[in-house]
């Protein structure tokens, strides 16, 4: 299926890529120009900016992040104006088909190429706001359909990600998905900058729907995706899961909460490693794949306890490479203990250093099971999914559990249920029940359900300090946003100095 769409699509691009050369080429000789001059890259960018008078430093825009994405768009809607046909609806027109648009001025006895003649003179400030609503459109298009920034804002991937690494993230690859509140705010994913308020509205609803796709997702893809449990957040916490803060006793009322449509939950990135079908189980914190061990990525992270004979400074981890480490506890007969997530690669390199005692692996799998309390009523429960003190999984034990696919059949009962419940009644919108111990789903009563959907397990390669889906169960197909392409920009901002603030060695490197 992969090759077959990977086939089209590529069939589709070279047919649209060779009516957008052809249309350049045109547009290049209706304007005065040689239309050779549109087949050299960057040159014809230059040439382009010559044919709508604009000035000459627009020529640096094609290498900034993001601007670069937008110019080739506003270069369209600049043409429709040159060209005769500067109404919205030519504009618009340009920027969602080129392929069509460019051939038409270019080769169209009907248009004429002219110098730009206005009735009315616009007013600097006209001029700069109608280029910065094209801009957002146009960046709005990309950012939906094509690319979008993301950055890294936990340690919950290293060391395959660091924090603050900026990423540009390919909706295409995996299909990018028509926005089911099409109503928001230009540019903002959830919350109002500043304001702190809804980014979007809920006028307007549509059904989910995403195009093909080049590739469906792999075992062991770096995925972003909207937070499943993501759907409902305590206003004044964010961060934990509102079912997380409910299943820990949190009692909260409606004020104190928001509800989030499904492309307006939080995006997450993490490791696809297992797909629909398989079944996963880890095994003293090795992870296994239908009964095979899984792929452990290069630089994957344990929780350890080092022990050293004297304190250790932030530099000491910082030039090695380790940035996730905890604060020491107090000495013990001398001896300074620092919680560290790292490589076993690197903690065995730490315990070649004399001032190291010891670096031991940290498989501690206490708090795993929990009491909460609602008034005087008590009950325990599991933090790991499903949720529940029948199933005691750790982070380091954990499983083994079916990936639901989408098809297959499961038989329903006590034990199987708890997996299922959200996926049968959130994710895939079926009316669940249980009374007395039977379970009805649509009003009809029954011990088997086929899922819909396709849907996903994701965990962090920094596997001790990951909030991933051994905590909130399955993803579903319809929340995948997107494939890390690669990272055009890295951040650290514990390194002293600008220049060491940069992680040069990590500009335009490919995600694995």
């Amino acid at each position: 299926m992969d090759s077959t769409v990977a086939t089209v699509y590529w069939i589709v691009f070279i047919v649209t890529a060779v009516a957008i050369q052809a249309g350049l080429w045109g547009v290049f000789v209706k304007a005065g120009q040689p239309g050779w001059k549109s087949l050299i890259p960057v040159y014809n960018y230059w040439i382009c900016i010559h044919i709508v008078e604009k000035p000459k430093w627009w020529l640096i825009l094609i290498v900034v992040p993001v601007v670069n994405l937008v110019m080739p768009i506003v270069l369209i809607i600049e043409f429709c104006k040159y060209f005769g046909r500067p109404g919205l609806g030519w504009q618009t027109l340009g920027m969602l088909v080129p392929f069509v648009i460019l051939p038409y001025f270019g080769f169209s006895p009907k248009v004429k190429f002219g110098k730009l003649k206005q009735v009315k003179k616009k007013t600097r400030a006209m001029e700069w706001a109608e280029a910065i609503v094209f801009a957002l459109i146009a960046a709005t298009f990309i950012r939906t359909f094509f690319i979008e920034a993301y950055k890294i804002p936990t340690p919950s991937m290293e060391g395959s990600l660091l924090v603050g690494d900026h990423l540009f993230v390919s909706k295409f690859h995996y299909g990018a998905r028509f926005p089911l509140t099409p109503i928001a705010f230009p540019l903002a994913h959830h919350t109002m900058p500043l304001l702190g308020t809804k980014a979007y509205v809920e006028w307007i609803k549509l059904p989910y729907f995403r195009f093909p796709g080049l590739q469906t997702i792999h075992r062991n893809d770096v995925v972003v995706f909207n937070f499943p449990e993501g759907d409902t957040v305590v206003i004044s916490n964010q961060a934990p899961s509102y079912y997380d803060l409910k299943r820990r006793g949190g009692r909260y009322t409606m004020d104190q909460l928001t509800v989030r449509p499904l492309d307006k939950k939080e995006n997450y990135v993490k490791r696809c490693v297992a797909i629909p079908g398989d079944v996963l189980e880890v095994r003293n914190g090795q992870l296994f794949i239908n009964g095979e061990p899984g792929w452990n990525p290069p630089g994957m992270q344990f929780l350890y306890t080092l022990r050293a004979s004297q304190p250790l400074p932030q530099e000491f981890f910082m030039s090695r490479g380790i940035t996730d480490v905890g604060p020491p506890n107090s000495p013990h007969s001398g001896v300074f203990e620092y919680p560290i997530h790292t490589s076993p690669e690197k903690a065995e390199q730490l315990r070649q250093l004399p001032v190291i005692r010891s670096v031991d692996i940290t498989f501690s799998d206490t708090g795993s099971v929990f009491f909460s309390i609602y008034h005087t009523e008590w009950r325990e429960y599991s933090q790991l999914f499903p949720n529940t003190k029948t199933f005691q999984f750790t982070p380091n034990n954990f499983g083994p559990i079916n990936i639901p696919k989408k098809g297959t059949t499961v038989t329903l009962d006590r034990m199987s249920l708890p997996f299922y419940k959200r996926v049968i009644a959130i994710y895939e919108g079926s009316k669940l029940e249980e009374l007395d111990g039977r379970i009805i789903i649509n009003g009809v009563e029954t011990n088997e359900y086929t899922f819909k959907l396709d849907y996903y397990f994701m965990m962090g390669d920094n596997r001790h300090n990951s909030q991933d889906s051994r905590f909130w169960g399955f993803v579903p197909e319809t929340h995948i946003v997107g494939k890390p392409w690669f990272i055009w920009f890295s951040w650290d901002k514990n390194a002293k100095g600008i220049i060491n603030k940069i992680r040069w060695n990590r500009l335009f490197s490919s995600v694995k």
